[in-house]
């Protein structure tokens, strides 16, 4: 059914902890809330200011389980308003089309919107989210894994 696998921040970062977070607050991430709708996932990244247009924002999701196969890296970068989506998965690299992604801003948050990347034999996961002016490193957050029970199911 229809369910939330995570309703609440996953990942804290304290605000303005890099000097180039300080001088670009349009990049600096507060929190990472993540939520699992159907085969749906949803990412929020809370931003202390209105996200600047530029600064790339980027977040991640690694999986794992049992075996290599369970293995899965999935990557999104927002850059100019447009959401942009990748997936690693069985040594197969998949960019996700267009329509299989949204985004939207309210207010100081970024809504990603994007296939679930974590498969169903996966044991944990991983997310991170960092943000970029350029080729220079704005902000970033802490790793944060979540250990799934053998009984959960997605």
């Amino acid at each position: 059914g229809e369910s939330n696998v995570i309703m609440k921040p996953v990942s804290f970062e304290p605000i303005a902890d890099l000097s180039a977070s300080a001088r670009n607050p349009q990049g600096d991430i507060n929190k990472v809330w993540l939520s699992k709708k159907g085969s749906r996932m949803q990412l929020i990244l809370d931003i202390r200011k209105n996200p600047g247009k530029n600064i790339t924002f980027h977040a991640a999701v690694h999986a794992g389980g049992a075996s290599l196969a369970d293995r899965s890296i999935a990557e999104y970068t927002w850059r100019g308003r447009k959401l942009h989506g990748i997936i690693m998965q069985g040594g197969k690299l998949v960019r996700l089309p267009a329509s299989a992604l949204s985004s939207k801003v309210d207010a100081d948050r970024i809504i990603f919107e994007a296939p679930w990347p974590v498969g169903n034999n996966a044991r944990f996961f991983l997310v991170r989210a960092w943000s970029t002016k350029g080729k220079q490193l704005v902000d970033q957050t802490a790793t944060v894994e979540f250990k799934i029970n053998a009984e959960e199911t997605f």
